[in-house]
């Protein structure tokens, strides 16, 4: 088909073929450096899964590759590699809990000492944290 060693310039073979240079660019073969990229990555992820991006692009310039990050967030794309890592699980309720009503449905609430609510929140500060607590009428 089309060859890059003719004298011929690709464009002038693309034309002739009637094809896109686009389409041509986008059927060749993956380079060698990205085949053994992707090998040294997945070798790498299957050491550590719970390196990102960033903690691979230092673990391959250890391993002597200057890689770039958006080539390997692209690299771990097309390998479909994303680190482990918890999940937030913050709103999935436990079945095992009991679920109360909501008692003050229909109450109208239209005098002091009627109804009380309860607060409570952490906040992180320098030396660790603290718990303000809310108590309102």
């Amino acid at each position: 088909m089309i060859d890059a060693t003719a004298p011929l310039s690709i464009t002038h073979q693309c034309a002739l073929l009637a094809i896109s240079r686009a389409s041509y660019y986008r059927s060749r073969a993956p380079w060698d450096v990205d085949v053994m990229l992707k090998q040294t990555l997945t070798s790498l992820y299957e050491r550590h899964p719970y390196y990102g991006s960033r903690r691979l692009q230092l673990a391959l310039a250890d391993a002597g590759w200057a890689v770039g990050i958006r080539r390997i967030r692209r690299l771990m794309r097309e390998l479909v590699l994303s680190p482990l890592h918890p999940q937030p699980r913050t709103s999935v309720p436990n079945k095992a809990h009991k679920t109360y009503p909501y008692l003050l449905r229909g109450h109208a609430i239209d005098a002091s000492n009627d109804v009380w609510v309860a607060d409570i929140a952490c906040i992180p500060i320098a030396r660790g944290h603290v718990y303000v607590v809310a108590i309102m009428d």
